[in-house]
């Protein structure tokens, strides 16, 4: 709205001036400086602001680079930085470190560590805590799996007995070691940390779809975390859509129409 207002800036004064019943409304000078440093703070912020509102790429693992790059580069405060935008970078730095529960930290910190473009880029706790973190979410993901022991026979009891040394201990201890959850995903998640990273440009979905049926914990993961939005924008755009349906002239419709009209202004376009 500034940099528009600024755009605009001679021909929304003359137009002031040429009517004396609203002079008052005119900007001084001093409303201008603050306007232009707002645009000057304001306009780098844009950008990611607008990425981190898409519907079509994925957003949550994004929020910890952004945040970072936000409050260590953008809002570092200039020794040649004005007394407000010092003002406003401090205010704005404040709110972002508060506004996130440790909860959502953690859960931003696993989206980002599974995103292939990022990994352990970008991580405030150490990795051994993130990556026991991943390990005990995808335990939970994992289908349990009951294994059935095989039925004991007179052939198989006789020959446990009939070994000798070390060849009639059991073996059950190793395949124990085996076919344990915990330590299939610790491997895969070595085998993911040696597979390079991708550019930041590209679709981290489209890389786990190639390689799911290599690493299916660390994808189920990725599938239950990237499907969340890193802001409100989505919902904010479904409701505005429904708000422009359901006009005066429409107030009848009933809720199973609305749904439908809805739907079909976003998978028509």
């Amino acid at each position: 709205m500034f940099e528009h207002f600024l755009s605009q800036q001679q021909a929304v004064c003359a137009t002031l001036a040429a009517e004396r019943g609203v002079w008052h409304l005119m900007p001084k000078d001093a409303d201008i400086v603050v306007m232009e440093q707002l645009c000057q703070l304001l306009q780098p912020l844009s950008t990611f602001t607008d990425a981190l509102g898409s519907e079509t790429q994925v957003t949550i693992s994004a929020i910890k680079p952004v945040l970072d790059h936000i409050t260590g580069d953008i809002l570092e405060e200039n020794d040649e930085d004005p007394a407000l935008t010092k003002q406003m970078k401090q205010v704005m730095r404040e709110d972002l470190n508060k506004r996130y529960t440790e909860k959502a930290k953690g859960v931003m910190q696993m989206a980002c560590f599974i995103d292939p473009r990022f990994k352990a880029n970008f991580l405030d706790e150490p990795l051994n805590a993130v990556v026991d973190s991943c390990v005990q979410e995808a335990l939970k993901l994992t289908p349990v799996q009951v294994r059935q022991e095989p039925e004991s026979t007179s052939s198989t009891s006789t020959a446990v007995s009939e070994g000798k040394g070390l060849a009639g201990l059991p073996q059950q201890g190793s395949r124990d070691l085996k076919f344990q959850p915990e330590n299939t995903v610790k491997e895969e998640i070595k085998v993911y940390m040696s597979l390079p990273s991708i550019p930041a440009e590209d679709d981290p979905l489209v890389w786990w779809r190639g390689h799911a049926s290599e690493l299916p914990h660390l994808a189920r993961i990725a599938r239950k975390l990237f499907c969340i939005p890193a802001t409100s924008d989505p919902s904010e755009r479904l409701f505005s859509a429904s708000g422009y349906i359901v006009s005066p002239p429409r107030s009848l419709l009933k809720p199973n129409k609305v749904n439908m009209l809805t739907c079909l202004h976003f998978n028509l376009k």
